[in-house]
């Protein structure tokens, strides 16, 4: 199985980019923005958001797996012994 780039569900601060990098490389996505940071701000900040916000939109975030409903079961018990008494 091939390993896809996403953005980030859990472990992000504002979209998930640098989470999502970081799961990709295997890094601690910290490096990643500490890094965004120096480079925004030595190349004139416009720059490095216009990446940013790029990346917003080419990156797709990763969908969560499908929950089953946890509370069926119980809700049905429930009403089992209900109908029992």
């Amino acid at each position: 199985m091939s390993k896809k780039l996403y953005r980030s569900n859990e472990n992000k601060v504002f979209a998930g980019i640098f989470g999502g990098l970081g799961e990709y490389f295997d890094i601690d996505p910290v490096l990643f923005r500490i890094i965004w940071v120096f480079v925004t701000i030595f190349s004139g900040i416009v720059p490095g958001l216009v990446v940013y916000i790029i990346a917003i939109f080419v990156m797709p975030a990763r969908r969560a797996p499908v929950a089953r409903d946890a509370g069926w079961h119980e809700e049905t018990a429930q009403k089992d012994t209900a109908d029992k008494q």
